[in-house]
């Protein structure tokens, strides 16, 4: 039963970041009339700042537990 709950937390918050996404990419081409896909490129610097981040706590996390 934990695992099931788990589960929903994550898809709801892969949900509401998907979300966060497509909103800012209508609300971009609601205003301005045209696809504007600098998102994409913040979203690629963040997700290797995090896996970096994530590598550099890795072993600090594993002492921890």
């Amino acid at each position: 039963m934990d695992i099931l709950i788990i589960q929903v937390i994550h898809s709801l918050l892969d949900a509401s970041f998907l979300f966060l996404i497509a909103g800012g990419l209508s609300l971009i081409y609601g205003v301005m009339r045209i696809v504007h896909l600098a998102h994409g490129s913040l979203y690629a610097i963040g997700a290797y700042f995090t896996a970096w981040t994530v590598g550099r706590l890795s072993p600090w996390l594993r002492r921890a537990s």
